[in-house]
């Protein structure tokens, strides 16, 4: 999932004229996740389907993904009052002992 969010960022604004799709869309003031009060504005788009385990088709998804919209990211993390962009790979991790 890539997330993008900042205290000020104009999420609509910025979508409007965006390739990106998002899976989310949360503004600051509104409830999110559960009872917390949201203190950004953003949004997360899925970057791959790929099942938790399979790690090498996650890695190969965001990578195809950064390539496809390398210029999308670039106007994003340009864009006014945008604080955090982030890519986070999920897996499933067991720990022993």
């Amino acid at each position: 999932v890539l997330r993008a969010d900042g205290k000020d960022f104009a999420v609509d604004e910025f979508l409007e004229k965006s390739s990106l799709k998002p899976l989310m869309i949360y503004y600051k003031g509104s409830k999110s996740f559960g009872e917390n009060i949201s203190n950004t504005s953003g949004f997360n788009v899925g970057v791959s389907n790929a099942e938790f385990e399979d790690l090498k088709t996650q890695i190969n998804d965001v990578i195809i993904f950064l390539k496809r919209e390398k210029e999308e990211l670039k106007r994003l993390v340009e864009f006014a009052n945008i604080k955090n962009v982030n890519q986070r790979i999920r897996r499933n991790i067991k720990l022993r002992g």
